[in-house]
């Protein structure tokens, strides 16, 4: 395995390690995936001192199309981008494409954006799967609570309104009671070789992902497909010798210390960790530079 293909999907490889590393003993678990109705962050519930004139972001997450179907995702992935008679096999689709194929009906845009202007938000930008606008504190609260309220034809493709204070990246001693769309997936470590062979996706014979309580977790085989990274191997390219860098807003934290106010990045950890269960050798070398100093967090009096 080469240190390409371990590297470039480091944040894949971290989303991996962060469900791998949750012990928990076996127990009845609550059906994973999203809600199927729309969830809404205030201001006021993610900061409960935040003032009304605070210049805050507000993003509305929404759902894609043809992808809520029963299997619609599992047959995209078989019958376009894994299916070697598929025009799309090997193929990255284009922006255009994915808004055209994915995008919810263009009426809900209309109507989410003629709201947050109707309460003086102004907006950034919006993409097949989010609407992002920005306004006071007080405005944002007005929009989410006004959302709520629409028909049921909007609130439908709506997954989740949360507003984002600006200059709020604290760690708060008393948390918000958060409405989580997805629920987290323990997995008891001892047991990772018996799951890492379970409900396995096989293309061409070769191992890709598996999927563990409907969760997809991606094997370096499979990290390997998705990147289209074959055709620089075939190539010469491996990889060797080259650094990469990825920046990252916020790093990935140790959250048990980030409850005791202590910031600790765990990346390098993770990084190794995945390359220990997947025998990948030599282990990837790992160094996390902070260009304007150690981040460090406070508590909100």
């Amino acid at each position: 395995m080469t240190n390409l293909t371990r590297v470039i999907p480091i944040v894949t490889a971290l989303i991996l390690i962060m469900a791998m590393v949750i012990i928990a003993h076996a127990q009845a678990f609550p059906p994973p995936g999203p809600s199927t109705t729309p969830q809404y962050f205030t201001c006021t519930e993610i900061i409960s001192n935040v003032s009304g004139s605070n210049l805050s972001h507000v993003i509305v997450w929404l759902r894609l199309n043809n992808v809520t179907t029963p299997n619609g995702l599992l047959y995209l992935l078989d019958q376009m981008y894994y299916n070697l008679s598929s025009p799309y096999y090997h193929e990255f689709i284009t922006p255009q494409e994915f808004a055209e194929w994915y995008s919810p009906p263009g009426y809900v845009f209309s109507y989410i954006t003629g709201l947050a202007t109707e309460y003086g938000l102004v907006v950034n930008y919006t993409f097949p799967m989010l609407i992002e606008a920005t306004g006071n504190a007080s405005a944002v609260d007005n929009f989410l609570t006004a959302l709520q309220s629409a028909p049921s034809n909007i609130t439908q493709w709506v997954l989740a309104g949360e507003c984002i204070p600006i200059g709020y990246f604290y760690v708060n001693s008393v948390m918000p009671s958060y409405k989580p769309q997805y629920v987290a997936i323990p997995l008891n470590t001892t047991n990772v070789s018996s799951v890492l062979t379970t409900n396995v996706t096989v293309i061409n014979g070769v191992p890709m992902q598996i999927r563990y309580h409907k969760a997809e977790i991606w094997l370096p085989k499979g990290l390997e497909f998705i990147y289209d990274e074959l055709p620089l191997f075939s190539s010469g390219y491996t990889g060797q010798g080259l650094t990469i860098a990825i920046v990252d807003a916020f790093g990935d934290v140790n959250f048990t210390l980030a409850s005791q106010y202590v910031y600790q990045n765990v990346a390098c950890n993770d990084l190794a960790t995945f390359d220990s269960i997947f025998h990948l050798s030599p282990p990837a070398s790992c160094t996390i530079i902070y260009p304007t100093g150690t981040p460090y967090l406070r508590q909100v009096i």
